[in-house]
């Protein structure tokens, strides 16, 4: 999903001959599945909001999905980065997340930044930080959000705090705030207006 340039050779011919899915294989009907799931989701946003909202993504969560029933041997590398070049590209990528962390930012975009394969992207970052890049991405917004909130000028709000670290649902932002750090989203904000108040 990183694009041509970055794909081998052995992928690129893959991708240009006409690819025949077996359904008897074990694995497929759970891959059909899954995609299936993926377009009633898709099709439930159509209906219910007239259109799908570009922070999620899904165009790219819908190609990975098509990707591997039809092929599924291109999202699969076994093959762990070189650590003297991945140092250097690790740390362009994660520069660049620390600038966009509030945009709409999708695995195959990190892939294509970092010319890396989704399995080697995330070996690097397991090895490096203990997690995958979209969870090291999720916890710069939760961090960003959390300096906001405790800084926040007299217009701000939880909502336009979330919203502004890249998230679309405000439930889901609280939940993972709250996992994060302990403390409501809400209640870190109250506690920073009481202090700031005593001051």
């Amino acid at each position: 999903m990183a694009g041509p340039a970055a794909a081998p050779e052995p992928w690129q011919a893959l991708a240009t001959h006409p690819l025949v899915v077996e359904l008897g294989q074990p694995s497929n009907p759970l891959r059909f599945e899954r995609l299936y799931r993926l377009m009633l989701f898709i099709q439930g946003l159509l209906l219910r909001q007239g259109g799908v909202p570009e922070l999620l993504r899904l165009d790219d969560l819908l190609l990975r999905q098509i990707v591997e029933v039809l092929a599924p041997a291109l999202l699969t590398d076994r093959t762990a980065p070189d650590p003297e070049v991945s140092g250097c590209a690790i740390d362009a990528l994660v520069d660049w997340i620390h600038a966009h962390c509030h945009e709409a930012i999708s695995l195959s975009e990190l892939e294509q930044r970092s010319h890396y394969s989704r399995r080697s992207l995330q070996y690097a970052f397991k090895a490096r930080f203990g997690c995958g890049p979209m969870q090291y991405l999720r916890r710069q917004r939760l961090w960003l959000a959390r300096r906001r909130l405790e800084d926040p000028g007299t217009e701000c709000n939880v909502s336009s705090i979330a919203s502004a670290c890249g998230y679309l649902s405000l439930a889901s932002f609280s939940r993972d705030f709250q996992r994060c750090f302990g403390i409501s989203p809400s209640s870190l904000l109250a506690q920073r207006r009481r202090s700031w108040k005593g001051q």
